[in-house]
């Protein structure tokens, strides 16, 4: 198994992986280098199998073990992609490449969830449309607006 150490001792690269960790289960969607992403894609997979394996409250305490006290993360965690997962045996993750940076030419990717949450619909419900104008009205628009042009003429 390969070791991404990323130019970084042992305690702040475990410190990255979980910050990256939390905020892709937080946003279920980050933007990040090749590497990183590796990592912490690694890092999802395990604790989301884990966490199915447990009960709610042990999952609460063992997200927040290795969330690092990332209260919003770990509960979300619990709540709602431990539900969405219920049925599935990995493959929670997903890396999609997207270039490379510009200035230090690093490889960027979007690491992401596989299923998003379902968001309510936000959008206004369709209403009737608008009746159509008549040609009547088209004619009398067309006359005022001749009208209006010989006026400002």
């Amino acid at each position: 198994m390969k070791t991404y150490k990323l130019g970084r001792k042992k305690a702040n690269r475990d410190q990255l992986v979980s910050n990256l960790t939390a905020s892709l289960l937080m946003y279920e969607r980050i933007v990040t280098t090749k590497p990183k992403a590796r990592l912490t894609q690694r890092n999802v997979e395990h604790i989301i199998s884990h966490i199915l394996k447990l009960s709610d409250t042990d999952g609460l305490r063992y997200g927040l073990q290795v969330l690092g006290q990332k209260t919003k993360a770990a509960k979300k965690l619990v709540e709602v992609i431990k539900g969405q997962y219920k049925s599935s045996h990995g493959g929670y993750t997903r890396i999609i490449n997207i270039g490379n940076r510009k200035g230090d030419n690093a490889e960027m990717v979007i690491l992401e969830l596989t299923r998003k949450m379902d968001l309510p619909d936000k959008t206004v419900p369709k209403t009737e449309k608008p009746e159509t104008v008549t040609k009547a009205n088209k004619k009398v628009t067309k006359k005022t607006n001749d009208a209006d042009n010989e006026k400002n003429s």
